[in-house]
C-alpha cells in the first residue's frame, strides 16, 4: 500500500510539472488581451503546428464541440514545447477569469489524477488539451476560440476584443474530489456543487417535489454534443414564480457559479440581462438524491438558456453545460434580444 501511494505522488508530480512547470513566474500575474496573446501564440509556432490551429471562420470544425476522450483538430499542450506553452496559457489566460484559469488547472489535476487512478497514462494525458482559432483576430473581426479535451469545451465567439459570446460551454471533473495523492481533497467544481445545494435545500418540502415534477429524470444530459443549437422544447421543475427572493437570488447564484469562469465584465452584462430579458421563464428541475453524496441531476432552463449538471456515480463524476438559444456560437436568432446589453461590457 505504501508502494501505491508513494508511485501515487510521482505520478502526480510527474503530471503536474509536465503540463504546468513551464509557466515563469513572471508571466503568471499577466493578462493580455485576445488578439495580443492569440498572436504571440500563432507566431511563436512553427508552420505545421500553425496550418492546424487555424481555421476559417466558419468551417464545419467551430461547431464540433464535445467533451469525451479522444483526439480533436487545433494544437494540443502535448504538441509544444516550454516557451509555447506559457504562450498557450497566455492564451487562456485572456479569455478567462483568475477563478475560471485556477478552475480549468484544477480540471487538468483530476485528469492527471484518473490517469493515475485508472493506470491509463496515455489516455488520461492531462496534456490532451487542444487550442483552436477560427478566423483571423483582429480589432474588427469577428471571429472564434475554442479549448477542448476531456470535461471541458470553452467556445468563444469575438468581435475584437470583445466576446460576442462564450457558449456552448461543458465542464466537468471526474473524479469530483481527488481521493489521494499531492492534491488529495481538491474539489475542481466545489462552487458549483456547493451552489445548487444550497438552492435546493433552501426549497419546502412543496417546492422540492413541484422541482422534480416533469420528464427529466436521471439518465445524462438531453443537450447532445456536437450540434449547432440545442431543442428542448419541454419545460418542468419549479417556476421563479413560485421561489421567494431569496431562492431566485440563490437560482441566479447558480448561474453566475457556472459561468464565473469568463472575465468579469463578460458575466456581469450576461446576468444582467438575464435578470431583464428572461427572470420570469426560468424553472429548476430536480432529480435523484435528497443529501449530497449521491447521484443527482438539475437543470435550470428558460426561453433560451439551458443549464444541466449531471452527478453520477454517486457524484464521482461531473457532467455540465450551459447552451444558449439566442448565443450558440455567436448565431444569432429570433431568441436574441440581448445584443444591446451584452456589448455594454467595460
Amino acid at each position: 500500500m505504501k508502494q501505491v501511494r508513494f508511485s501515487y505522488r510521482i505520478a502526480a508530480l510527474f503530471f503536474l510539472v509536465i503540463v504546468f512547470g513551464a509557466l515563469p513566474a513572471s508571466a503568471v500575474p499577466v493578462q493580455q488581451q485576445p488578439i495580443a496573446a492569440v498572436t504571440a501564440f500563432t507566431k511563436a509556432l512553427p508552420a505545421e503546428l500553425r496550418s492546424r490551429l487555424l481555421y476559417p471562420f466558419n468551417h464545419d470544425e467551430r461547431f464540433n464541440f464535445g467533451w469525451v476522450p479522444g483526439t480533436r483538430e487545433g494544437v494540443s499542450l502535448k504538441d509544444v514545447d516550454n516557451k509555447q506553452r506559457a504562450l498557450f496559457y497566455d492564451v487562456l489566460r485572456s479569455v478567462l477569469s483568475p477563478t475560471g484559469f485556477k478552475k480549468v488547472k484544477n480540471i487538468l489535476l483530476a485528469e492527471a489524477a484518473l490517469a493515475v487512478i485508472e493506470d491509463a497514462p496515455s489516455y488520461r494525458d492531462p496534456r490532451k488539451y487542444w487550442l483552436t482559432v477560427f478566423g483571423k483576430p483582429g480589432l474588427n473581426q469577428k471571429w472564434g476560440l475554442r479549448f477542448e479535451g476531456h470535461h471541458l469545451s470553452l467556445n468563444y465567439t469575438f468581435k475584437g476584443n470583445r466576446i460576442d459570446a462564450a457558449m456552448p460551454s461543458f465542464i466537468g471533473s471526474n473524479p469530483s474530489v481527488i481521493p489521494s495523492g499531492p492534491h488529495k481533497g481538491l474539489r475542481p467544481l466545489a462552487r458549483d456543487i456547493d451552489s445548487v445545494w444550497a438552492l435546493y435545500n433552501s426549497l419546502t418540502p412543496a417546492q422540492k417535489n413541484r422541482a422534480r415534477e416533469g420528464g427529466g429524470l436521471l439518465g445524462g444530459l438531453k443537450s447532445s454534443p456536437g450540434t449547432k443549437t440545442y431543442n428542448i422544447s419541454y419545460q418542468d421543475g419549479i417556476t421563479v414564480v413560485e421561489m421567494t427572493e431569496k431562492q431566485i437570488s440563490l437560482l441566479l447564484d447558480v448561474v453566475k457559479a457556472f459561468i464565473e469562469y469568463l472575465p468579469a465584465p463578460y458575466v456581469q452584462s450576461y446576468l444582467k440581462s438575464l435578470r431583464r430579458r428572461e427572470i420570469g421563464s426560468l424553472r429548476f428541475h430536480w432529480s435523484g438524491a435528497d443529501k449530497p453524496g449521491g447521484s443527482y441531476l438539475y437543470r435550470i432552463q428558460g426561453r433560451r438558456l439551458l443549464i444541466e449538471h449531471d452527478a453520477h456515480d454517486d457524484s464521482g463524476h461531473i457532467h455540465s453545460i450551459w447552451r444558449d438559444k439566442g448565443f450558440d456560437f455567436g448565431i444569432k436568432t429570433r431568441w436574441t434580444p440581448w445584443d444591446y446589453d451584452l456589448k455594454q461590457q467595460k
